[in-house]
């Protein structure tokens, strides 16, 4: 499957009904410049064609039902809030070596490593910072396997409006 098609393929299974507005390139290079760092192409890639996605229940739903060892993912975060965020979960515990760029229903973060400006990634690891336990985790070596995972998941596939 190509990078397009899992994304394209995440969106239309667990998207939500409220739809978000692409990032723009001055949405990212806030984010870049803010902290410094260079974003995963895979990552750019998504949120340039499908915006800040809200999940749907289905997603949570089923990772409940398979009894499965996947976070629930709640949200895509806007640029903005990637950037306010990102800066509240570092004053509460989490490492700065971390950029949130999602969150689950609990309130968690999926974050990519910081690296240099300088540094152009095709597609990045994904961590997990559970704030009640100031724990990170390191979830998958990409953001593109890492949505892979949850086209894994057995079920209907829902189109909301």
């Amino acid at each position: 499957m190509t990078r397009a098609e899992i994304h394209q393929r995440f969106v239309a299974r667990f998207g939500g009904s409220r739809a978000s507005a692409p990032f723009t390139q001055a949405d990212l290079g806030c984010v870049e410049a803010h902290f410094r760092i260079r974003l995963p192409a895979s990552y750019c890639e998504f949120v340039t064609t499908h915006g800040a996605v809200r999940c749907n229940a289905q997603l949570l739903d089923l990772i409940v039902d398979q009894d499965s060892n996947l976070w629930d993912i709640a949200e895509f975060l806007p640029a903005a809030q990637v950037i306010s965020n990102t800066t509240l979960y570092v004053r509460g515990g989490m490492s700065d070596k971390l950029v949130g760029f999602a969150s689950d229903s609990m309130g968690n973060l999926f974050g990519f490593e910081r690296s240099t400006l300088a540094e152009k990634r095709e597609d990045g690891p994904v961590w997990f910072f559970d704030h009640e336990f100031c724990k990170e985790e390191l979830l998958e070596k990409s953001f593109d396997s890492w949505l892979s995972k949850y086209l894994t998941l057995k079920g209907e596939t829902v189109h909301e409006a």
